[in-house]
């Protein structure tokens, strides 16, 4: 898969997600029914930001996932917004703190 292709994938997975139109689980069982993304994502053959978005929606039902990062990461899959590791985490922590 090209990174043009997975970031379409994880996008469509992230916009149905904030919609509500799937469930945490379902949007873990979506990626994980993939086997190419996950063969490139292992391989450490796309870019860091695919990378951290692949491991946050594989995580969503382990770690405390906000709807801020899941938000966060579908302004750069729309290109509203670069992706920038130092940014994404400050913005998780300044509403968290809020």
């Amino acid at each position: 898969m090209s990174e043009d292709e997975i970031e379409e994938y994880l996008l469509a997975i992230l916009e149905d997600l904030r919609n509500k139109k799937i469930s945490r689980k379902t949007a873990v069982d979506r990626l994980n029914q993939n086997k190419n993304l996950e063969e490139t994502i292992v391989n450490g053959n796309v870019c860091f930001c695919i990378n951290d978005c692949y491991f946050m929606i594989k995580h969503l039902l382990e770690e405390n996932i906000t709807d801020i990062e899941i938000e966060y990461f579908v302004d750069c899959f729309s290109n509203k917004r670069k992706y920038n590791l130092k940014e994404k985490n400050q913005l998780i922590l300044n509403r968290l703190s809020v």
